[in-house]
Order: C-alpha cells, then sequence, then structure tokens
C-alpha cells in the first residue's frame, strides 16, 4: 500500500491577518514523490512538500489537503485541515476617570480587545515609544498620579497560549 501523507499546520490553524502559515505535507518515504495541494476541495497544484503563506489574507483561509504522486500512482489524500483567518483585532484603551486629574489621584487604564477567536492575552502597556509593562489583567493602574505620569499611552495584545498578537491601539 502507498503511505498516506499527514498535514500539518504551524505555529497553528488559526491566525491573524499579516501572520505567515506554514503546511507540511509528511510522507514516511519522502523520496521522489511529487506533492499535490488543494484548497477547498478544488485544482491540485504541485509543490514543495513545505508550503507557506506569508502575510495572509482572509481569503487564504479554508480546508487544505495534500497527497503525492510517483510517476502514474497516487497516495491517498491526508486528512483536511482548516486554516481559519481572522482580522487582527484592534484595541481600545479607556481611562477613568476620564477627566483632568489631580497629582495623588488614582488613575486606571483599561485595554479591551473583542474578537479574533483569541480567549486569553497578555496586555502590553506603553507610554509613547517606552515600554510601561505588561499583565494578564487588562487594567494598568497609577496608584498615586504625578506630572511625570502624563502622556500618550497605547496597548496591545499577545496570546497567552500562542504566537498571536493584536494591533496597537
Amino acid at each position: 500500500d502507498f503511505p498516506k501523507p499527514t498535514l500539518t499546520v504551524r505555529p497553528q490553524s488559526s491566525v491573524f491577518t499579516g501572520d505567515s502559515v506554514t503546511l507540511r505535507c509528511e510522507l514516511d518515504k519522502i523520496t521522489g514523490w511529487e506533492f499535490l495541494w488543494s484548497k477547498d476541495s478544488n485544482t491540485e497544484s504541485p509543490e514543495a512538500a513545505t508550503k507557506t503563506i506569508s502575510r495572509v489574507k482572509v481569503s487564504d483561509g479554508g480546508e487544505y489537503r495534500c497527497r503525492a504522486r510517483r510517476g502514474g500512482n497516487y497516495t491517498d489524500y491526508s486528512k483536511p485541515v482548516a486554516v481559519t483567518i481572522h482580522g487582527k483585532p484592534k484595541p481600545k484603551v479607556t481611562i477613568k476617570p476620564d477627566h483632568h486629574v489631580f497629582r495623588g489621584e488614582t488613575v486606571t487604564l483599561r485595554c479591551d480587545i473583542y474578537d479574533g477567536g483569541v480567549t486569553s492575552w497578555r496586555y502590553n502597556w506603553y507610554k509613547g515609544s517606552s515600554f510601561v509593562g505588561f499583565s494578564e489583567r487588562q487594567e494598568h493602574t497609577f496608584s498615586s498620579v504625578t506630572e511625570s505620569d502624563s502622556g500618550k499611552y497605547f496597548c496591545y495584545g499577545t496570546e497567552t497560549e500562542g504566537s498571536r498578537w493584536s494591533q496597537h491601539s
């Protein structure tokens, strides 16, 4: 029997626009095989055993599968892998209190990131181009503000259990 290829995807099958995805069609005995790829059961195209899609677009999402041929002989198709492409979410920062504050008051910045299929974010905070810190919590609190805390702050999220990140707020 001909071997059946195994299709793997890295870094994961759910990514954001602009990221890259690598699909690998693996066979136990690679020598001499030509690899054929199809997406959403469309026409096959011959490519290398490893297929990298750089700067993915939403239209790159779909169900991928591969098989191999040598001479006139074909392997079975691999199990399909679904690749989902989400638009990179844009966080929104809110501030409390949302009016002028006085020295010594407490100020809280909150970073909200909606959508994108990510369940757990790590929040990165910047003041201008300077890194302020990161946290698993959405809020960054100044317990006793001074004039030096004035400035423009932004946040972005990095996925806790993965490699995706959001846009900057």
